[in-house]
């Protein structure tokens, strides 16, 4: 099993089941198992996990283990490394461990070889070939060195409050090695092939803090998710249309996104219908109808109609003297009322506001972002751009104006064909890909029946019961009272 160089051990690969192996690493992947021999796989394993949370394991790998995946075995390997740590000959425990102290240490009766390893099961750690075994190419230590770090190992191992067990890496084994509905593949192709969309599941930039906030952690996780992407369009395309169906809480996700940018330093500017100007400002004040009121948001808040005033006031606000420009990020929630390019309020907000505050950022809040033509969010999207046509240029779209207008020619087209023939033609196929394209970079529209289906939403929408009609009673002489 080993040989002894200049006193030191050096390691070979395993070849009978009665060897015992003792590890401990930080990282446990696919492509790390794929790469342990058969006789290895044959040995006893004990493995304590240096992580305290292993829900964050990654056992895809990271970055650097593309190449595996792209031989699109994953599946395969999954169900071998679930076989494997079901088969009696693994013992898998978690601990929170020095992430430097990685090693590898395998005994065969009273003769101990170790072999340090940078990385337990990993590309990184198992060396670039595949099958070439746990031992070979490894960083040795002397006999010495190996029985001290055996004698610890072991005296962990057997103190039970150190160490938990966890179904968590086989729930993912188990997802990864079952067969996925179609619509699953569809989107995780779509990520292959759209690699500049916006999937992540972390920010692009998070102030520190900001996860600790009251408003973050109210959201439900689907909301999350459509701040998450919300503010990583912001941050890359300048803006984000959020449209979510009616009641799935977008002032609430638009709170989340106005104090991410709040506490990065910018100043916020909200534009909202009238009628609707006491949902925002509740938002704001010393008011026990305020659920935020311990950490209270600094936005300014005016009407729609407020835009292109110049005199009057609205609150403290002097509208002769305000100076419309300064704004880093302006949310606009019912949007839609800005589809129509021609009027003069339209304008103003282009011109005066948006244009003139250079680096301006907008989140529109709309749950009919299409009215009655796809103009409409051509219009809405134009005020995202700046008024520039070619602003999506690097990003695959070459004029959004040439793009909506393809799409709103080839949709009346579809739209006047006998409704037998629409049934079987796909719109999305209709529309266009290059208009696809532009609603997946700069929109967010989620519908009930898509959080039911991807969401764990029970209980989180009310079953909403029948109308129950009621007839008043004729009097005596038949007539209603």
């Amino acid at each position: 099993m080993s040989q002894v160089v200049d006193d030191k051990v050096v390691a070979t690969p395993p070849c009978v089941a009665a060897v015992n192996i003792a590890a401990v690493g930080a990282d446990f992947t696919l492509t790390g198992f794929s790469k342990i021999s058969a006789a290895d796989k044959i040995a006893h394993w004990r493995i304590i996990a240096d992580s305290s949370v292993p829900e964050k394991w990654n056992i895809l790998g990271a970055d650097t283990e593309y190449k595996f995946l792209n031989t699109l075995q994953a599946p395969y390997w999954a169900a071998e490394c679930l076989k494997w740590l079901r088969s009696g000959n693994v013992e898998l425990r978690y601990t929170n461990l020095n992430r430097g102290k990685e090693f590898i240490l395998h005994r065969q009766d009273s003769a101990i070889s170790g072999a340090f390893q940078p990385s337990l099961l990993s590309a990184a750690g198992m060396g670039a070939a595949p099958h070439r075994g746990v031992f070979e190419e490894s960083v040795t230590m002397s006999t010495e060195q190996a029985q001290q770090q055996y004698e610890v190992f072991d005296a962990v191992w057997k103190d039970s409050s150190k160490l938990k067990y966890d179904t968590t890496i086989e729930q993912q084994l188990e997802f990864i090695s079952s067969p996925h509905p179609a619509e699953w593949v569809y989107m995780k192709a779509c990520q292959i092939f759209v690699p500049d969309a916006d999937t992540n599941d972390e920010f692009l930039d998070d102030p520190p803090g900001y996860t600790e906030t009251e408003i973050w952690k109210s959201l439900y996780d689907f909301q999350k998710d459509g701040v998450k992407g919300a503010i990583n369009k912001i941050l890359k395309y300048n803006g984000c249309i959020l449209a979510d169906s009616v009641g799935l809480g977008k002032t609430y996700e638009a709170l989340a996104v106005i104090k991410y940018f709040a506490r990065r330093g910018d100043k916020v500017l909200v534009l909202a219908p009238k009628r609707l100007r006491g949902n925002w400002s509740v938002f704001t004040a010393n008011d026990d109808r305020n659920p935020f009121v311990e950490e209270p948001f600094h936005y300014t808040l005016l009407n729609h109609t407020d835009i292109g005033r110049i005199e009057g006031r609205n609150g403290d606000i002097d509208l002769a003297h305000f100076r419309w420009e300064t704004f880093d990020l302006i949310v606009i929630d019912e949007s839609h009322n800005f589809r129509n390019h021609k009027g003069s309020r339209y304008q103003y907000l282009l011109d005066e506001i948006i244009r003139k505050g250079a680096k301006t950022k907008l989140m529109l809040l709309t749950a009919t972002p299409v009215n009655n033509r796809v103009a409409d969010l051509r219009n809405q999207i134009n005020l995202i751009a700046h008024g520039k046509d070619d602003c999506l240029k690097h990003h695959g779209v070459d004029s959004v104006m040439e793009t909506t207008t393809r799409a709103q020619r080839n949709f009346a087209e579809w739209a006047r064909t006998p409704e037998e023939e629409r049934v079987n033609t796909s719109l999305l196929r209709v529309l266009g890909q290059d208009y696809i394209h532009l609603l997946d970079m700069l929109t967010i529209a989620r519908s009930r029946k898509h959080i039911e289906a991807h969401y764990n939403a029970e209980n989180r929408f009310p079953t909403r019961l029948k109308p129950v009609n009621c007839y008043p009673s004729a009097g005596e002489e038949g007539f209603l009272p």
